[in-house]
């Protein structure tokens, strides 16, 4: 099944099917990003549906965004799976419809 939130556009949006996203070799705030699966790109024949599909990069963490309107309602969510004191936070205007929490790491 492919995952609706996962396209590649090549001559139209095709599936990326079987995902696979890894972060890994931390350094600070820095990740090695690898995400993998089959993508359908529909080129010809040979190069239509459930090719192999692979990004490898290197990527800056600079905050989790909660959508949430309620500051405390956003701490309260995201202390679920982090330690609130790494973070600062702030309100941030975004398009949706109610505002949004920044949370970004402190830096020391």
């Amino acid at each position: 099944m492919a995952n609706e939130r996962s396209t590649m556009y090549l001559f139209e949006h095709g599936s990326i099917k079987n995902c696979r996203l890894e972060f890994a070799e931390r350094r600070e705030a820095e990740f090695s990003l690898l995400w993998q699966g089959l993508c359908d790109l529909f080129w010809d024949e040979d190069y239509s549906d459930n090719l192999d599909f692979q990004i490898e990069a290197r990527v800056q963490f600079i905050g989790i965004a909660v959508y949430e309107k309620e500051p405390s309602t956003s701490q309260q969510m995201l202390s679920r799976f982090q330690n609130l004191s790494d973070f600062t936070q702030e309100s941030i205007p975004t398009y949706a419809p109610e505002s949004t929490t920044q949370f970004r790491p402190k830096v020391d």
